[in-house]
């Protein structure tokens, strides 16, 4: 239902309208950036396990070790083994892909969306001088109402995914919240208790 009817708005706007400008080259750009600085976040946080071993174990350490390690809850159960490993190395970066595609599919229907809105205010920017007949009125309104409509549809069939999205940021930004706490020395902990009951 909603498909079919973006693309009717959408054949309405390209005739009215046109394709928008740049949408194309908008939506690489920000999809590559996007990937990319996800991607970068997976291999920062597997680079940090990584050097954390090298640290703790001055280079006398295994798969096993970082295997044991990253995936705690699971290897306490199973016994390690490299094709295991491996599976849970390609289902976490699955995981983080997924997870960047969950909010990059909302940044894109976002952006095509306010490319449409655009559109409008800048017919209406270029021709508001301009003596325009009740039909030209008639026809913006319309566009418009158009437009909103899909909005609310859209809306409506994508807010589960838009609050699935926010709660695992703010779960992913609590849990490295409780992490980054859980490195901070005891003697840091407690001035910062003292101060905090000034």
């Amino acid at each position: 239902m909603l498909i079919r009817k973006w693309c009717y708005v959408d054949d309405i706007f390209n005739k009215r309208y046109g394709y928008p400008k740049g949408i194309d080259k908008k939506i690489r750009f920000f999809t590559s950036i996007y990937f990319a600085l996800a991607i970068g976040d997976h291999a920062i946080g597997i680079s940090n396990r990584y050097f954390g071993l090298l640290q703790d174990f001055k280079g006398n350490y295994t798969a096993g070790m970082y295997y044991n390690r990253t995936f705690r809850d699971l290897f306490r159960y199973v016994e390690f083994s490299t094709p295991l490993g491996i599976y849970t190395s390609l289902i976490t970066t699955q995981a983080n892909l997924t997870w960047a595609f969950n909010d990059m599919f909302i940044i894109l229907l976002s952006i095509l969306l306010a490319s449409r809105f655009k559109q409008i205010s800048d017919k209406l920017a270029k021709e508001y001088q301009q003596p325009n007949t009740l039909y030209y009125w008639r026809e913006i309104r319309q566009d418009y109402n158009k437009l909103c409509e899909l909005c609310v549809d859209l809306n409506d069939t994508i807010s589960m995914i838009v609050m699935t999205s926010y709660f695992q940021n703010l779960t992913f930004i609590l849990i490295q919240l409780y992490y980054s706490f859980s490195n901070v020395s005891k003697r840091h902990l407690r001035l910062f208790r003292i101060k905090e009951k000034w």
